[in-house]
């Protein structure tokens, strides 16, 4: 209960702050943000947290736990989404270089 709360009280202080400085703030879910960074949405409840930071990790982005990892998918959605950046092709649909 005291993490939740505080985790809300982290979030509205983050959501006040980008008002103030007219910055872009939005709200992701996991499941999208997985699907949209690293093309697959759903993993088996005991690999999620691996796969994340394997993700990071391969990329040469250092992150001490899943919650960072999970920190850094948001950023790479967020920045992409900023860029223009058209999602990852899922596992049905992937590119082939020419």
């Amino acid at each position: 209960m005291k993490r939740t709360l505080l985790i809300a009280l982290v979030c509205a202080c983050a959501q006040q702050a980008a008002y103030a400085q007219k910055s872009a703030d939005s709200e992701i879910d996991a499941l999208t943000v997985r699907s949209d960074i690293m093309g697959q949405r759903r993993f088996s409840k005991d690999t999620v947290k691996r796969e994340v930071v394997a993700y990071c990790r391969r990329r040469g982005i250092k992150v001490t736990s899943h919650h960072a990892a999970d920190a850094v998918l948001c950023w790479l959605w967020h920045r992409a989404r900023l860029q223009g950046e058209a999602p990852v092709a899922g596992p049905l649909f992937r590119e082939v270089a020419a």
